[in-house]
């Protein structure tokens, strides 16, 4: 239990100082643990390392304010603690494809990786063993608000295999192109999540079927498109789900539920598809 307790007292001290010059020996004192026992618990519990979970959200709260107000690019670099503004472009590309500039011209989803959550633990193995979740109440207020619209499950094909065979920077970046093809399918507005390391959630706030479809086809039609990582060159697919929000939706898990049933008969069936239910 207190492993559980140090590791949300790390989580929301990252997330109370994304713009503040802390060092990862801060976030083991506020979470009362050891540096090492932090770093393997942390890399454990959420398959990424410490500094590279804190680097991410900072990229993220800075992708947000890029599209969301008027800062400049060198205070944004100088504000998330970046030495200077290459550094800050670079890490930026690295993590959303794109330069800065270029994001704030063209890009509206800037939460790439949200952020993380923990549900009590649950025995596993002789353990408890915390569960890490995304924060998914915006998308569970959104579903509802949505109820008799039509709702996406975009889930990448393979990213283990991608991860396993050319590494987990060849798979961020799967992760970060699928969002960029969902969002070059949909119409600007169109709000979507990221819920779990490969599946993303699109609230279609369309009525009819056919306009759901078009933009689970315009997805798919993006799998032959090339992506690089570290001088290698790869192609991924994704399957795609398709589900009506019930009208008389209360909470959003049934309408989750039916969507990602949808997208599990559809790699069932064959990879590269959609299926609606």
């Amino acid at each position: 239990m207190q492993s559980f307790l140090s590791l949300i007292l790390a989580i929301e001290y990252i997330e109370a100082n994304l713009t503040n010059p802390i060092s990862l020996e801060d976030i083991a004192s506020e979470a009362y643990i050891s540096l090492s026992h932090l770093h393997r618990m942390f890399s454990r519990v959420f398959g990424c390392p410490l500094r590279e979970y804190m680097t991410k959200r900072r990229l993220c709260s800075a992708a947000h304010e890029l599209v969301h107000s008027d800062i400049t690019i060198t205070d944004l670099a100088f504000k998330y603690q970046y030495g200077s503004v290459e550094s800050f472009s670079r890490a930026f590309r690295k993590q959303f494809l794109v330069s800065p500039s270029a994001f704030r011209q063209a890009n509206r989803f800037t939460e790439l990786y949200p952020r993380i959550i923990l549900k009590h633990p649950r025995k596993g193995d002789g353990k408890m063993t915390p569960i890490p979740k995304y924060d998914l109440t915006e998308l569970s207020q959104r579903i509802v608000a949505a109820k008799g619209t039509y709702i996406l499950d975009v889930d990448i094909d393979n990213l283990m295999r991608i991860n396993e065979e050319l590494g987990r920077g060849a798979g961020d970046v799967a992760i970060a192109e699928t969002a960029a093809r969902i969002e070059r399918s949909v119409s600007p507005g169109t709000a979507f999540f990221r819920i779990s390391a490969d599946e993303f959630i699109v609230i279609t706030e369309r009525e009819d079927l056919a306009s759901a479809e078009a933009i689970a086809q315009k997805i798919l039609s993006h799998s032959d498109d090339p992506v690089t990582w570290n001088d290698t060159t790869f192609t991924f697919s994704a399957s795609v789900g398709i589900a009506k929000i019930p009208t008389d939706i209360k909470e959003s898990t049934p309408a989750v539920e039916l969507v990602q049933e949808a997208m599990y008969q559809a790699k069932q069936t064959d990879r590269n598809t959609y299926k609606v239910i």
